[in-house]
């Protein structure tokens, strides 16, 4: 948004009221347009963002899997999907077919940020935690919510067993939506 990009996100599916907060959250962070798995799946055209005829050139996707060819798929010829994890899971699969490859000529990118970190000089790593941080203070990047479990030194055994057994089974499970989980040890 700060670049004058724009954007389509794209989120598993919910419950229909948390699904409105996500994508109301979404949109306030910068998204111009928030679809669900379902809806994606749903469409019977390429997407068209901003009216225009602006179509998607870059796809950036953590899921893989179904999710990602339904996201493949609304790229323009010549765009590019750049996988950034796995989230999806393990041993899902993304069907890459030959009017992909040959006829829309889409091209396909792994990014993993410790490879692209490393290729930076310490000078250049330092600037870009600069910009990150400044626009942080400008609120113009915001944190993910996040879920702190404090414990201090004294503080009865079992009952941080219960707190740290509960935060992970948090970060572990399968449930949409939860913040991530951030444990504290304090002195």
């Amino acid at each position: 948004r700060l670049l004058g990009v724009h954007t389509v996100s794209v989120v598993r599916d919910r419950e229909p009221a948390e699904l409105a907060k996500v994508k109301e959250r979404l949109r306030a962070l910068g998204a111009d347009v928030v679809l669900s798995e379902s809806e994606m799946a749903a469409l019977q055209e390429p997407l068209n963002v901003q009216g225009g005829g602006r179509r998607i050139v870059l796809a950036v996707d953590s899921v893989f899997g179904a999710s990602g060819t339904r996201i493949v798929n609304q790229l323009v010829a010549g765009g590019t999907y750049v996988s950034l994890g796995f989230l999806g899971g393990k041993g899902l699969a993304l069907d890459v077919t030959e009017t992909l490859l040959f006829y829309r000529a889409i091209e396909f990118k792994g990014f993993r940020t410790s490879k692209e970190l490393a290729a930076y000089s310490e000078g250049e790593r330092a600037d870009l935690w600069s910009w990150m941080l400044d626009l942080y203070e400008r609120g113009d990047l915001k944190a993910p919510e996040v879920e702190l479990t404090e414990w201090s030194v004294g503080e009865d055994g079992s009952e941080l067993e219960g707190k740290l057994v509960s935060a992970i089974e948090k970060a572990r499970g399968k449930e949409i939506g939860v913040p991530k989980q951030i444990i504290v040890f304090n002195n």
